[in-house]
């Protein structure tokens, strides 16, 4: 799941790659950790409040560019 967030965050060359959204991923496990939160939580708010289910993909595309900011591999 965080995989794939740090995979929409990659410059040209790697697009969308699921191999350097996994390099990125180990390399910086602290930030994956985080990633997987804002799933887990955004999970949390969709089946609470399911309402909110088309707003979600904004915060996560959110703390994916900020994970990825702030990540020493980026």
């Amino acid at each position: 799941m965080g995989v794939g967030l740090r995979a929409t965050t990659l410059e040209a060359p790697y697009r969308l790659s699921a191999r350097e959204g996994f390099l990125h991923s180990v390399a910086d496990p602290r930030g994956a950790l985080l990633l997987a939160a804002a799933v887990l939580l955004s999970v949390v708010l969709a089946w609470s409040i399911p309402l909110l289910t088309p707003l979600l993909p904004g915060p996560l595309a959110f703390a994916a560019t900020v994970v990825e900011l702030r990540s020493p591999a980026g």
